[in-house]
């Protein structure tokens, strides 16, 4: 880790020089005491360490006579480099990097006590490109990567800042709009389209957008699936963006009784000129919510909680509830829904008691299932439906209308609801076959 190049203030190569190549020493070739680079990135910036050759057996070459980052079976690009200088310390000599020779190959273990590789062997790498527009000015960014790395997440999230940040300055505050695509061998891209505002809890919306697309590698990556990352492409600009964000949120009345109908009113300013929109979202309570409350039922509490929020911030919990085998596909799948909020919009969920209907089939589930102590039961895809789900609410999730440019927006709100009244104007329930009790009045006319 001493060589580690990851900055200019660390020994060997600086972050965003690249080492020039070697012309006069182009008949040379790796051996004993050679000294090589293990890169992790190159491009733009290059990101490696650097070692001595310690043994050469044919095309096999052992080195550092220590671990690079203890991997294990790994497949990094490594190429020999020249020695400029040797720094003596009063720990031991360091060499200093020079200029990059010809040969190279892959470094196919990173062991306990050495690393060992093959001269003369390629490793695909996988590209990330970065187009930048500010203005009428675009600035490339380009970088061939390791993508399955202990380092990757690092590589990704911080290379484009420190890129940013020499070549526009400080980017704090400043929106960014953004496509993104990341194509993986033979299976559907994920692909990203949006925009990302500066809020009070994220004041730097350009690392915000490598988060997102960290969050869905590191999702693929973490999946357990084979696959191949082929590239990572992104365009960014720098965005003249409205925000929408909260004036006044609140309810018509907090305490509904069974069939009647609250609004939440929502009211927005644009930051900019203080331009106010509203909109009343209805949260109607259902005429059988007394019927799902039950005395000591701790799931029937007699109440509606609804959860208003913007795209960036919602997270479907329907996604939670699926069951069955995933697939990479699905797995792309959720990291676009993720990478590609819908921003303009707002989403309405809300949770209140399950129907005793509800309740029931998932006690008649749960025993359907029910295996025998010690024993294992073989269950088939379709059944897996089936087996009760946990969740003690019902849940709903609506979208509001769209509205120009980006919502910032997060509210909670609860109704309560006294299931002891009914609302005004209702008729007494009369059971199936009974007559409706007609009140006589006597009275001289």
């Amino acid at each position: 880790w001493k060589d580690l190049m990851i900055s200019s203030g660390l020994q060997g190569q600086g972050l965003g020089s690249q080492l020039p190549r070697c012309a006069e020493f182009a008949g040379s070739d790796i051996k004993s005491g050679s000294m090589i680079i293990i890169y992790l990135a190159k491009g733009t910036f290059n990101l490696g360490a650097s070692g001595t050759v310690t043994w050469r057996d044919g095309d096999r070459i052992f080195a550092f006579g220590h671990p690079f980052m203890g991997s294990g079976m790994v497949n990094y690009p490594f190429s020999q480099i020249s020695v400029a200088d040797t720094l003596q310390t009063p720990v031991q000599a360091s060499k200093i990097p020079g200029c990059e020779l010809s040969k190279s190959g892959a470094l196919l273990v990173d062991g306990a006590y050495e690393v060992a590789g093959i001269v003369g062997q390629e490793v695909k790498l996988t590209p990330f490109d970065i187009h930048m527009f500010a203005g009428h000015q675009q600035i490339n960014f380009h970088e061939d990567m390791v993508a399955d790395s202990p380092v990757a997440t690092a590589l990704v999230r911080l290379l484009p800042a420190a890129w940013a940040s020499q070549n526009v300055g400080d980017l704090e505050g400043t929106p960014v709009s953004y496509m993104a695509r990341v194509v993986i061998e033979d299976q559907p891209e994920i692909y990203g389209r949006s925009v990302i505002p500066a809020t009070p809890t994220s004041r730097v919306p350009f690392a915000e957008l490598f988060n997102r697309v960290d969050n869905a590698l590191t999702a693929v990556r973490e999946s357990g699936f084979r696959h191949r990352l082929e590239s990572i492409h992104i365009d960014v600009g720098l965005a003249n963006l409205r925000v929408w964000n909260k004036k006044e949120a609140f309810l018509s009345k907090d305490k509904a009784v069974p069939g009647e109908t609250v609004h939440i009113h929502v009211v927005l300013e644009d930051r900019e000129n203080g331009e106010l929109k509203r909109i009343s979202i209805p949260i109607k309570v259902a005429k059988d919510f007394a019927g799902r409350v039950e005395l000591g039922d701790p799931t029937g509490f007699p109440q509606i909680s609804v959860l208003v929020q913007d795209g960036s911030r919602f997270v479907d919990p329907r996604d939670k509830a699926k069951k069955g085998p995933a697939t990479l596909g699905t797995v792309i799948a959720d990291a676009n829904k993720k990478i590609n909020p819908a921003v303009n919009l707002l989403y309405v969920q809300q949770r209140f008691p399950l129907t005793k209907e509800k309740k029931e089939e998932g006690k008649l589930s749960a025993q359907s299932v029910q295996p025998s102590v010690g024993k294992w039961n073989t269950v088939e895809t379709g059944e897996l439906e089936q087996l009760p789900s946990g969740e003690l609410y019902e849940l709903t999730v609506e979208k509001t209308a769209v509205l120009d440019h980006y919502i910032d927006f997060d509210g909670s709100f609860t109704v309560n609801v006294d299931v002891g009244k009914k609302p005004k104007g209702t008729r007494p329930e009369t059971k199936p076959g009974e007559k409706a009790k007609r009140k006589w009045f006597f009275g001289i006319f």
